[in-house]
């Protein structure tokens, strides 16, 4: 159990424990991937009373997956993903467009 320190002017219990909750649901949906039926099983609380805090208290939850798809849709060296992403579709038009001509041609059909 964490050890508080009272100051001499007194402390909000609500915003005490409002900050605490918070910061327990935050790092426990962490634990849990960002599942929120997990985290709710780990909290040993209704899913339900979970999704409730988590909007009262404005909570962002973050699926892993999410950032995985993120890191793998990542740009090298810093380039523009959409950039990218448009740049390799046009290459692989290209490439079919080259394979369709050179199947052509070696046919006598170009």
């Amino acid at each position: 159990m964490p050890q508080f320190v009272v100051p001499p002017e007194g402390i909000s219990f609500k915003d005490v424990i409002t900050d605490f909750e918070k910061r327990l649901i935050e790092s426990t949906l962490e634990a849990a991937g960002g599942v929120q039926k997990r985290a709710a099983e780990l909290l040993h609380i209704k899913p339900t009373t979970l999704n409730e805090m988590i909007k009262r208290y404005d909570i962002r939850p973050r699926r892993k997956r999410h950032e995985q798809r993120q890191r793998r849709n990542a740009a090298p060296d810093g380039a523009e993903p959409s950039l990218t992403r448009r740049a390799a579709g046009a290459g692989a038009a290209r490439s079919m467009r080259d394979v369709t001509t050179r199947s052509l041609a070696s046919t006598g059909r170009s």
